[in-house]
């Protein structure tokens, strides 16, 4: 499990170490974590928050699988919740991106938070 009482770092990770519907997808696959993890961790925290759901959960059931995040993209919180603010929509969806690199770093993440409070 990525331990979020210090600063994230890069660390191996054992394949589906942590809860399932919020692991990001290099996590749930094993090997290299970093940052990134992170992100889509606060990502799908705050897509639950949004929505009332997990991000992943639904995706689960489709897919009768409990590694969604490896098959399938997590649909838009703003298709889901198009009244809400875009910033923070645009927030969320950026955070639950498949590939770690298309993540935003922390910094901007913070900021865009910041931003809407």
């Amino acid at each position: 499990m990525i331990d979020l009482s210090h600063a994230p770092t890069s660390s191996r990770m054992r394949a589906g170490d942590g809860m399932w519907c919020y692991i990001a997808p290099e996590q749930q696959r094993g090997g290299a974590v970093g940052a990134q993890a992170h992100i889509w961790g606060l990502a799908t925290v705050l897509h639950a928050a949004a929505t009332g759901r997990s991000a992943l959960a639904e995706i689960a059931d489709e897919l009768d699988n409990n590694e969604p995040q490896l098959h399938a993209r997590v649909p838009s919180v703003r298709a889901l919740r198009p009244r809400l603010r875009r910033a923070l929509t645009n927030t969320i969806d950026k955070g639950l991106a498949p590939d770690p690199a298309g993540r935003p770093p922390l910094a901007e993440v913070l900021h865009d938070l910041e931003a809407l409070a």
